[in-house]
């Protein structure tokens, strides 16, 4: 997004004092407090759902989310000069998650353990709401991607270091996704999908560190753009995995992910069971080479086969942290 989302901000009942570059749009400081303009390429369905995910949150006493704001028309959305649509949000101060940082790691989980428990039985006016995957379907998709990928590169007469290094690796990350499949096909994964279609059960839907901002009076959940119907242990998922590479699978460290949302929404024994296939798919393995197949293949950075090498040196701890909690 350019610098011209600023000119929308004269559709919008507040003055901006300030306007500053952040990561996913222009921080604005404004006579109402802190602002985000975000560009939004969505639907207008989408955002009134949103706004009324974020309200069922306020309501629930999670006060900190970043609610989306009308124009002064009433729209949740405002086009500039070329049809570009703009949300605007409020913002908070603060500093992301640090990974590092055992309490806010901990405060992460209860954070979204919290919204979960908020949107457990969301109840809305709106009947169309995206939902979750089938997991095994999922995983089929991603393993047929990474024979094309292993395919295709076999098929080079001239192999530069990453393609070499991902031949080397294949097989042992390929044979891990492939059990995936299997675990996903004999899962209570798609009957918990069932239940939360009917409980209509909200994710986050693209919970990590980068979405948590804290300071030390505010704890704010924000970039709910992708949530849906699902399985609520997909956030819990996404968050630990994150965290966990972060630090080489340390046992203590998921201990007190699971103990810190545990604490606020009791995790259940099928909920673990998910959890295990979800940890289980070679999920960095996938994305590095999902990324080298719809990017150029004819040169790829020093930093991705740093990435692939990490996942090999982290594959053996991994699997020891699997091994032991579940």
């Amino acid at each position: 997004m350019n610098d011209r989302g600023v000119g929308i901000l004269t559709q919008y009942a507040f003055n901006a004092e300030k306007v500053t570059r952040v990561r996913g749009g222009l921080l604005c400081v404004t006579n109402q407090g802190l602002k985000l303009v975000k560009e939004f390429r969505g639907s207008e369905h989408r955002l009134e759902i949103l706004e009324e995910i974020m309200s069922a949150l306020r309501m629930g006493g999670m006060e900190q989310v970043d609610q989306i704001i009308r124009n002064e028309q009433g729209h949740l959305w405002t086009a500039d000069y070329d049809g570009v649509h703009y949300i605007v949000k409020d913002w908070y101060e603060g500093k992301e998650c640090d990974v590092k940082n055992s309490k806010d790691i901990a405060l992460g989980a209860q954070l979204i353990a919290n919204c979960h428990k908020i949107l457990s039985h969301f109840q809305t006016k709106e009947e169309k709401i995206e939902m979750g995957k089938n997991i095994a379907q999922d995983y089929e998709k991603r393993n047929k991607e990474l024979k094309r990928v292993r395919n295709f590169i076999r098929q080079k007469n001239h192999k530069n270091e990453f393609e070499l290094c991902l031949l080397q690796n294949f097989p042992e990350f390929y044979e891990k996704a492939e059990q995936a499949y299997e675990m996903a096909q004999n899962c209570v994964y798609q009957q918990l999908l069932e239940e939360a279609e009917i409980n209509r059960s909200i994710v986050h839907g693209s919970y990590q560190h980068h979405n948590i901002l804290l300071e030390r009076k505010v704890a704010a959940v924000t970039n709910w753009e992708h949530c849906r119907i699902d399985v609520q242990i997909y956030d819990l998922y996404q968050f630990m995995r994150k965290i966990m590479e972060k630090h080489n699978w340390e046992m203590t460290v998921g201990n007190r992910i699971l103990e810190s949302y545990d604490k606020v929404k009791t995790i259940s024994s099928k909920e673990m069971e998910v959890l295990k296939l979800l940890l289980s798919y070679p999920e960095k393995f996938w994305k590095i080479a999902n990324h080298y197949n719809n990017n150029n293949k004819a040169w790829m950075p020093v930093k991705n086969v740093e990435k692939l090498n990490m996942v090999r040196k982290q594959y053996t701890e991994k699997e020891k942290f699997l091994q032991d909690i579940f």
